[in-house]
């Protein structure tokens, strides 16, 4: 469902692009002489600027792919603060990192709002996903400002999609941590839950084995290494390093596709060699032995495997067994980040929508499980 943003959003809008042109009209009042050579030398850069933008957006394909294109006209229109994109670019950053800090104040000293609210300007409650909303208004509005100014960025559906990418990436570039900060106050009692349950897991496992007089060692781990794709991991502690959208679903994509074919490599050799029962020398357990294996991911994420189709249960379990593994410090807060801010055309290729429910339902399973070895590993025993 498309994002509701507040709309005081327009009214900021607004009160940029009026106070754009008042900046102009104030600058044009200056001393004639000085004002006169400025207009020139500020008409001349336009229509240079003008002139590389025409270039890049009317050059070829293979000169240019068209999406560094997009990010270049975006990246020029937001970094001119005297052109109006720039300016509401400017204005709309500063009023939502403003409005943040207008929050914090409100907090006492362990972090909480006196008496679970605070109130702005108009007299509301404080609303615990304002700054999701703020981000919403202000995504909403730098774009159609943008397309508002340069209608070229929005002629087609995938210019337009490109053209909200790229904004994206400026808008998270100065406000991820903040939107994210209070995702991660929404679910960090899952979050800390979690963590303690694969640290329970883990002291468990060593205990049983101290008391079976077993000396613990990274074999002895309480999920079988050969089960585990490092590749997979990468992606997964990968995800919380990105900072917009599409970065992060491309993470859950890589992560997938990582497990399919870290599956479909093992189930072949099992095939190959009937006399292989899991040896050490049949593991994958390097990023350069997975580098190998044939580029069949596609058709694994949900579809045919050139060696066997990964059951759902299966691919549940293989998930959380990564999860458990990664130890991603705020995972429940990353997934939330991705429901809030995912575009529904990205969700709606495919790929990327399956990845994220797949990791959405195998995260809400181990949040869910009381016992991991019971829920997860008792067909192991």
């Amino acid at each position: 469902t498309k994002a509701i943003s507040d709309p005081i959003w327009m009214k900021y809008a607004e009160e940029a692009k009026k106070n754009h042109a008042q900046t102009i009209a104030r600058s044009r009042k200056l001393d004639c002489r000085v004002a006169n050579r400025q207009v020139h030398v500020a008409d001349m850069t336009k229509r240079r600027r003008n002139e590389r933008s025409i270039d890049i957006t009317e050059s070829k394909e293979h000169e240019i792919p068209i999406n560094e294109k997009v990010l270049l006209v975006v990246s020029r229109s937001f970094n001119d603060r005297l052109s109006l994109s720039g300016h509401v670019y400017g204005w709309l950053i500063k009023e939502c990192k403003a409005r943040a800090g207008r929050e914090e104040e409100e907090k006492n000293e362990n972090g909480e709002f006196y008496d679970d609210k605070w109130y702005d300007n108009e007299s509301s409650f404080r609303d615990p996903r304002e700054r999701r909303q703020d981000v919403h208004g202000v995504l909403e509005h730098i774009t159609a400002t943008l397309i508002e100014i340069r209608p070229g960025l929005g002629a087609t559906r995938r210019l337009r999609r490109l053209t909200t990418t790229a904004v994206e990436a400026f808008v998270f570039g100065e406000l991820y941590d903040l939107v994210f900060a209070e995702i991660k106050e929404e679910v960090r009692e899952k979050d800390t839950n979690l963590m303690q349950k694969i640290s329970d897991f883990e002291m468990n496992h060593y205990s049983k084995k101290r008391q079976q007089k077993e000396m613990p060692s990274v074999h002895s781990y309480p999920v079988a290494v050969e089960n585990i794709s490092v590749g997979a991991l990468e992606a997964l502690l990968n995800i919380s390093e990105a900072r917009t959208p599409v970065d992060k679903l491309a993470y859950c994509v890589r992560f997938l596709e990582m497990i399919s074919a870290h599956f479909s490599d093992i189930r072949s050799r099992y095939c190959d060699n009937e006399n292989v029962n899991g040896s050490e020398n049949d593991v994958i357990n390097t990023e350069e032995d997975e580098r190998k294996i044939p580029k069949k991911t596609d058709k694994n994420m949900g579809g045919k495997s050139h060696a066997k189709v990964i059951g759902a249960d299966s691919l549940l379990k293989m998930v959380c067994e990564h999860i458990i593994v990664a130890k991603v410090p705020s995972l429940n807060a990353e997934l939330v980040f991705l429901e809030e801010f995912a575009r529904d055309e990205q969700l709606l290729r495919g790929k990327e929508g399956y990845s994220l429910v797949t990791l959405q339902a195998s995260l809400h399973f181990l949040n869910a499980s009381t016992d991991f070895n019971e829920d997860i590993f008792k067909n192991e025993e």
